[in-house]
């Protein structure tokens, strides 16, 4: 059986202490969305919701592909970039995941790929003009 501190009430205040009141108060204070700290890398935006609709349509890791492909053009800030494994790396996507990925996005007409055997290839982000209402 527990033995219980009893206080002047009756009641051990201890027993209703949050175990971590610093972390309570912030996820029910915070307004906005968690930042990057310095250093850190993060997603350059804005990001066009017609091309990341599209892309979430597609099979596979396409969509995880098309976000490496829009983190690689904001650190470079340009839509032409080149998909090395140090990128496929940095976010976890397997190399043959990502090359079917690829495929995927050249297919759907929301990037166009130049491949040169034995280099990585060169991926230009295009423009998406419209997409089908559902």
């Amino acid at each position: 059986m527990k033995e219980y501190t009893r206080t002047g009430n009756g009641l051990d205040p201890a027993r209703f202490a949050l175990a971590h009141p610093v972390i309570i108060r912030e996820i029910l204070t915070s307004q906005k969305p968690p930042r990057h700290k310095r250093g850190q890398e993060f997603l350059c935006g804005p990001v066009p919701l017609p091309w990341l609709r599209r892309a979430a349509t597609l099979r596979g890791k396409a969509l995880a592909v098309g976000i490496a492909l829009w983190f690689k053009a904001g650190v470079t800030k340009r839509a032409e970039v080149k998909a090395t494994g140090t990128l496929w790396e940095k976010l976890g996507i397997h190399r043959k995941s990502a090359y079917r990925g690829l495929s995927a996005l050249e297919t759907a007409g929301l990037i166009t790929v130049v491949r040169h055997a034995g280099r990585a290839p060169i991926v230009t982000i295009l423009e998406v003009t419209s997409t089908p209402d559902r």
